[in-house]
């Protein structure tokens, strides 16, 4: 994966979506889920319950991020 800090992950979720409601306590748990291939805790955290599009325009960053076109 190429840069995964939050600071890189929030600079480029702004490109699809503003203001921006990801903390950095959800992104470690999304990416943890992520690699322990399960969505348990992510179904837990605030931007999957009330801001579903900002979700949505994260797994899109994450997987550019992580080298995905």
């Amino acid at each position: 994966m190429k840069d995964l800090t939050y600071a890189a992950v929030v600079k480029e979720l702004k490109i699809h979506k503003n203001p921006i409601h990801l903390t950095k306590k959800e992104l470690k748990i999304i990416l943890e889920d992520q690699k322990n291939e399960t969505i348990e805790e992510t179904k837990k955290t605030r931007i999957y319950q009330k801001y579903g599009g900002e979700y949505c325009s994260l797994l899109q960053v994450l997987h550019q991020l992580g080298g995905g076109n």
